[in-house]
C-alpha cells in the first residue's frame, strides 16, 4: 500500500473548519410568496493555510509532505523522587545544666585573734614599736560563724553534683596548724562541709575541695573555723596586727537535682547532626536545589523557663543566605509541660550534600541545633526530672536540580499505549501512500547517560481493529544516549528506521495509537565515582517517532469530519420560512473528489442531516473546477436546523483512478453554502 496520511488530515481539517458567516439583507415582509437567496457559510481554504508549519514541509516543486513528531516515551530520573531523612531525637535533663560558680571570702586578723588573750599587750607593743617579737604558740583558737549569703543567687537547692573549694591564705608571720573548717545550713543547722588543714606556712595558701553531691544547700550558710593553732614563730618577727587569715569558699560545677535558682545563660542542647538521606538507592547527590520540602521541629519541655532555639543548615542557602530559624518556647506551667511544633519551608534552597565542615561524603543532610536558656535574673523552680525533647526531620524533599551521580536503574516500560492524533479526523476508508519515512529521535536534556532498548513498536487502529508491528531491526540495540553538555543544550540524535514495507503498512491502516515496549537504563556503565553529572527535573529523556509522509497517495472512501459552531440567529424572519433549497458551491483545485453531508447537533442529539447526493468534482489540472450541489428542504427540516448549536461536517474523499495524486501548496477549495428561502405571504 502506498501511504500519504497528511493530506487526509488536511482535507479533514479543511472541510471541518468551515466557519459560518451570513450576509443579511433587510427585507420588508412580503405580501405574496417570495424566494430570497441567503448565504449561510463561506470558506476559502488551501493546504498552505490549513496545515501549521510544525506539520508542513514544502518541497522545491511546491508539493507538500506531512512531518509529524509523536512522543513515544518520556523518562524522569529517579533522583527527582521524594527524599527524606530519618527523625533525630535529642533529649536533655537538668543534670546537664550548670549553676554559676560563686565565691565568698572572710578575714580574721592577728589583732582579732590575740585580743583579750594573755599576749594581747605584747603583740600591740611590738606592733607599735616595730621591734621584732617572737610570737608564742596560741592554741585552740576558733572563729565564726561567718554568714555566707547566696539569697540573691538561689533560695535552696539539692545538688546532683558539685564542689566547694575552701582556700586558706595565711598572712601571719608564723604558721598555723590543726585547722578544722565547717559549713552549716543556717536554718537546719546540718553540716554541709567538714574539712581539715594540717598545716599552712607563713605567707602560704592551701585549698581543700569537698564533694557536695547529694547535699541540700540553703541560701544562707554559716562558716566556722572550729579549731586552729597559731604556731610559735621561728624567731623574732615584725608584728603587724592587720596581718590576716583569708578564708575563701567557692562553689563550682553545681548541677542540681532540685533548685529554685537564677540559672545563667547556657546551651542545654547542642547537636551537630549528620543525617543520611533515605530512599536514594544508588544515587549519590553532592548538591541539590529543593523544589519542595519541609524541616519539621517538635519540642516538648517541662522547664519553667523560656527556651530559645536556633536551627541552622550552614550549607543550605537561598540568595546567598544560610538557612537559619530562631524560635522561642514559653515556660512550662508548674508541674506540667509545653509542646510546640514548627514547620519550615525549604523550597528554593540549595543544599550541599557532602557533609560539613569536612565535605567528603554524599547524600548527607547536615544541620545544627542549639537550645538555650537566657539569664533573666528571675528565680525559677527546676528539678532533675525536668527535661526537654527535640524531634527534627526533613520531609517531602523533592529536588528540582541535582549534582553528583544520578543512580543506575533499569526500568522496563510497557507495552504502553501512546495516542497518535495524526489521523484523528479520518473515521474510515483507506489510503495507499507512495512512500513513508519514520525515524527515532532521542533528546536528553540532562548530563546523565542512558541506554534505551525498544523491543516493540506497533501501530494500531482501534476503530478498525488493525495493527502492524514496525520492523526496528535497523536501529542499534541498545541505543546509547549521551549526556547534555549543559542544561540549555540537550543532546539529540536521530536514527532512520529502514523498513519501507512495514512503515507503509503501519501508516496505511491510519493508526490512532502506538504501542511501545522498551527498557531504559540509567548510567549503564555504573561508574559510581562519576560525580560530575547534573540534571534538572524540567529536562527529561524523550523518545520521538518522527513521521514524514509525502502527500502523494491513492485515497478510497476516506471519511473526514470536523465540528463547527452553528447559530441561526442571523437568518431574518425564520418563522416565516416554509421551505427552500440549500446550495453547496465548490471551486476545487485539489485532485480529490468528495461527497459531503452535514449533521446538525443540539446538545448531544442529532436533530437533522443534510446529505448532498452529488459529489464535488476533482481537479485534474490544478485549476478550479466548480461543482454546484443542491438539496431541497421543508419547514420541518429547517426548524430542526434552527434548533442546532453546532454542525458536524463529514466528507468522504477519494482519488479518481488507480494513480497516486500529488498535493501542492497552492491547491485548495472554495466552498459556499447558501439557501433560497420561501417566505409565506402575509406573515412577519
Amino acid at each position: 500500500m502506498r501511504n500519504a496520511i497528511r493530506l487526509t488530515a488536511y482535507l479533514c481539517i479543511l472541510l471541518l473548519s468551515f466557519s459560518f458567516e451570513s450576509c443579511r439583507r433587510e427585507l420588508e415582509p412580503p405580501e405574496v410568496e417570495n424566494e430570497i437567496l441567503t448565504p449561510i457559510l463561506h470558506t476559502k481554504l488551501n493546504l498552505a493555510n490549513i496545515i501549521p508549519d510544525s506539520l508542513r514541509a514544502e518541497k522545491s516543486d511546491g508539493s507538500i509532505s506531512l512531518v509529524y513528531r509523536n512522543v513515544i516515551h518520556e523518562a524522569k530520573l529517579n533522583a527527582f523522587n521524594e527524599l527524606n531523612t530519618r527523625e533525630f531525637v535529642q533529649s536533655a535533663k537538668l543534670q546537664k545544666l550548670k549553676l554559676s560558680d560563686r565565691s565568698v571570702s572572710n578575714t580574721i586578723t592577728l589583732g582579732q585573734i590575740t585580743k583579750g588573750g594573755p599576749y594581747e599587750g605584747l603583740i600591740i607593743l611590738a606592733h607599735n614599736s616595730g621591734n621584732p617579737f617572737q610570737i608564742p604558740e596560741i592554741a585552740n583558737q576558733s572563729f565564726g560563724p561567718e554568714v555566707l549569703d547566696g539569697s540573691s543567687y538561689f533560695d535552696e537547692m539539692t545538688l546532683d553534683s558539685g564542689f566547694m573549694d575552701i582556700t586558706i591564705e595565711n598572712g601571719f608571720p608564723t604558721s598555723i596548724s590543726d585547722i578544722n573548717f565547717e559549713i552549716r545550713n543556717q536554718g537546719a543547722g546540718n553540716v554541709v562541709v567538714d574539712t581539715t588543714f594540717d598545716y599552712v606556712g607563713p605567707g602560704e595558701t592551701e585549698t581543700r575541695s569537698v564533694n557536695i553531691a547529694g547535699k541540700s544547700v540553703e541560701a544562707f550558710l554559716e562558716a566556722f573555723v572550729t579549731n586552729f593553732n597559731v604556731d610559735q614563730s621561728a624567731g623574732p618577727v615584725v608584728i603587724d596586727t592587720s596581718d590576716a587569715l583569708i578564708v575563701t569558699v567557692v562553689t563550682r560545677d553545681l548541677k542540681v537535682f532540685t533548685a529554685k535558682a537564677i540559672f545563667p545563660a547556657q546551651d542545654i542542647i547542642a547537636v551537630n547532626d549528620v543525617n543520611a538521606m533515605e530512599g536514594v538507592g544508588t544515587t549519590r547527590i553532592t548538591r541539590a536545589i529543593a523544589k519542595s520540602g519541609f524541616v519539621n521541629v517538635e519540642v516538648e519541655s517541662t522547664i519553667e523557663d523560656t527556651l530559645y532555639f536556633e536551627y541552622f543548615i550552614p550549607d543550605g542557602t537561598l540568595n546567598g543566605e544560610s538557612f537559619v530559624v530562631e524560635e522561642t518556647i514559653n515556660p512550662a506551667p508548674s508541674g506540667g509541660s509545653i509542646f510546640k511544633k514548627f514547620k519550615f519551608d525549604v523550597s528554593g534552597y540549595e543544599f550541599g550534600m557532602t557533609g560539613f565542615p569536612v565535605k567528603d561524603s554524599v547524600n548527607i543532610f547536615y544541620s545544627e541545633l542549639v537550645g538555650r536558656i537566657d539569664s533573666t535574673g528571675r528565680k525559677v523552680n527546676i528539678t532533675l526530672n525536668d527535661s526537654i525533647r527535640v524531634f527534627v526531620n526533613l520531609s517531602g524533599f523533592v529536588p528540582e536540580y541535582i549534582e553528583g551521580y544520578a543512580g543506575d536503574t533499569t526500568i522496563d516500560i510497557g507495552p504502553e499505549v501512546i495516542p497518535l492524533e495524526l489521523f484523528k479526523k479520518i473515521n474510515g476508508g483507506s489510503i495507499e501512500f507512495s512512500e513513508v519515512k519514520m525515524a527515532l529521535s532521542v533528546v536528553n536534556g540532562n548530563n546523565v547517560p542512558f541506554d534505551v532498548d525498544i523491543s516493540t513498536l506497533r501501530a494500531s487502529n482501534t476503530r478498525s481493529g488493525e495493527s502492524v508491528e514496525i520492523d526496528l531491526s535497523s536501529l542499534p540495540n541498545p541505543i546509547s544516549v549521551l549526556g547534555a553538555s549543559d542544561l540549555e543544550t540537550p543532546w539529540e540524535k536521530t536514527w532512520e528506521i529502514d523498513s519501507k514495507t512495514s512503515l507503509n503498512a503501519a501508516i496505511g491502516i491510519l493508526p490512532n495509537q502506538f504501542e511501545a515496549a522498551l527498557s531504559v537504563k540509567t548510567n549503564p556503565l555504573q561508574d559510581l565515582n562519576d560525580l560530575t553529572q547534573f540534571a534538572v527535573d524540567s529536562n527529561q529523556l524523550v523518545a520521538y517517532a518522527d513521521i514524514e509522509i509525502p502527500l502523494d497517495f491513492i485515497a478510497k472512501e476516506l471519511i473526514l469530519q470536523d465540528t463547527v459552531e452553528f447559530s441561526g440567529k442571523n437568518i431574518r424572519y425564520p418563522e416565516e420560512i416554509g421551505s427552500g433549497v440549500m446550495y453547496l458551491i465548490a471551486n476545487n483545485s485539489l485532485p480529490l473528489e468528495a461527497s459531503v453531508r452535514i449533521e446538525f447537533i443540539s446538545g448531544n442529539s442529532r436533530v437533522q442531516t443534510l446529505r448532498f447526493d452529488r459529489r464535488i468534482s476533482a481537479s485534474g489540472t490544478g485549476k478550479d473546477v466548480e461543482s454546484v450541489l443542491a438539496l431541497t428542504f421543508n419547514k420541518t427540516t429547517f426548524d430542526n436546523i434552527l434548533s442546532a448549536d453546532h454542525a458536524v461536517m463529514i466528507a468522504e474523499v477519494s482519488t479518481e483512478g488507480a494513480e497516486a495524486v500529488k498535493i501542492y501548496s497552492d491547491m485548495g477549495i472554495d466552498l459556499k453554502l447558501s439557501s433560497r428561502f420561501n417566505y409565506t405571504y402575509g406573515k412577519k
